[in-house]
C-alpha cells in the first residue's frame, strides 16, 4: 500500500475469532481463538447484511471494564481476502486523521474547530471545520459497510438519525453555513456509491435535496491491512443519486 495514504496506526492488539450469530442489534457471540465463547460489543446498529455471517473471521479488542456488559468490542470482520472494519464510530476517527494529516487535496487548507456541534432540535453534527478564509464548514460522516457488485450503499436500515441530520444541514446552508456529508465506506470493493432507496426512499429524497440546495456530498474508500494500518484507498468515489 501506498504510505502517503496512510491514516493511522490501530494501536490496540487484536484477538481473532469467528462469527457465531448476532444475539442483538448490539451484541456478537463469537468464537474467540482461545476457543471460548464471548459477547463482543458490536458497535454498529446496521444490517450488515453483506459483512455478517455465521464462520466468517472476526478481529476483537479486549475492553476490561466493571461498567461493561461484555469484555470485547468488533473491530472488523474478513470477507474473501478483506477486512470490512465496522465500528461506526471509527469513520469519525478515519475522517478527523484525514484532516490532520491533509490526506485529501480539497480539504488540505481546512482544520477542525470542534467536533460534535449541537444544532438545536436536530442533534450533533460530527466537525466543524475552519476554512481557508476563516469561515466554517460543517461535515456529518457517515460509516457505510453495505456493498453489492461495488456499489456501496447508505443506510442499510432506515434511519431517523440520518434523516434529521441532513434536514440540519439544508437549514444550516439557508442560515448562509456551508457544509458537506461525507460517507466514509469502511472496505475496499467499492467503486460507487448511492443512496439505498429500497431501505429508506425518504433518506434517499432528502439526500437528492441536499444536493439541489448546493450542499456537497462525497463518498471516500478505505481499507484495513493487519496487523494495524488503515489506508486511504479512494478520495473521490462516484456518487450516483
Amino acid at each position: 500500500m501506498n504510505e502517503s495514504k496512510l491514516i493511522l496506526k490501530y494501536n490496540k492488539p487484536f484477538i481473532k475469532g469467528i462469527v457465531l450469530s448476532r444475539l442483538n442489534r448490539f451484541t456478537l457471540l463469537v468464537k474467540l481463538n482461545n476457543s471460548n465463547r464471548e459477547r463482543v460489543y458490536l458497535a454498529n446498529p446496521g444490517k450488515l447484511s453483506t459483512v455478517l455471517e455465521r464462520g466468517r473471521e472476526i478481529l476483537c479488542t479486549f475492553e476490561k471494564s466493571k461498567n461493561r456488559k461484555t469484555h470485547y468490542n468488533a473491530f472488523a470482520i474478513k470477507i474473501n481476502n478483506f477486512y470490512v472494519t465496522v465500528n461506526s464510530n471509527f469513520a469519525n476517527t478515519i475522517f478527523e486523521n484525514i484532516i490532520r494529516k491533509k490526506l485529501i487535496p480539497e480539504f488540505k487548507d481546512f482544520d477542525i474547530k470542534n467536533t460534535e456541534k449541537l444544532i438545536p432540535e436536530y442533534g450533533r453534527i460530527d466537525f466543524s471545520l475552519k476554512t481557508p478564509n476563516d469561515k466554517e464548514l460543517l461535515v456529518e460522516v457517515k460509516s457505510c459497510t453495505h456493498v453489492e457488485n461495488g456499489i456501496a450503499k447508505f443506510p442499510d436500515r432506515p434511519t431517523e438519525r440520518g434523516k434529521r441530520h441532513l434536514k440540519a444541514l439544508i437549514e444550516m446552508k439557508e442560515m448562509g453555513i456551508e457544509s458537506i456529508i461525507v460517507f466514509i465506506v469502511q472496505r475496499p470493493d467499492a467503486i460507487i456509491f448511492e443512496p439505498f432507496r429500497e431501505i429508506d426512499p425518504e433518506f434517499s429524497d432528502l439526500l437528492k435535496e441536499v444536493y439541489r440546495k448546493g450542499i456537497r456530498i462525497k463518498a471516500i474508500s478505505t481499507e484495513f491491512v493487519p496487523p494495524d494500518r488503515v489506508y486511504l484507498l479512494n478520495d473521490d468515489l462516484k456518487v450516483n443519486l
